[in-house]
């Protein structure tokens, strides 16, 4: 996979996006980064993640689990 380029405006805007959501557990620049990443150099093994559907992602807590995005104070989850 290409690494992702902050400098890219739509990366960037979309890092943007995903950090200002209401989240239940926040979400670090290195995740925001990676789904930005799959989004902008579409992978079919990792369906793209559109900006509309970050605050319903981050409200399940099963898909931030999958996605590697756990509490701090829970880390037997990872």
């Amino acid at each position: 996979m290409l690494q992702p380029d902050l400098n890219d405006p739509i990366v960037k805007a979309c890092v943007e996006i995903i950090q200002s959501a209401p989240q239940i557990t926040p979400v670090t620049d290195e995740a925001a980064v990676s789904m930005c990443n799959k989004q902008r150099n579409f992978d079919p093994e990792n369906p793209t993640v559109t900006a509309d559907q970050i605050p319903a992602l981050n409200a399940n807590e099963d898909w931030n689990r999958a996605a590697g995005i756990v509490p701090k104070e829970m880390p037997s989850m990872r």
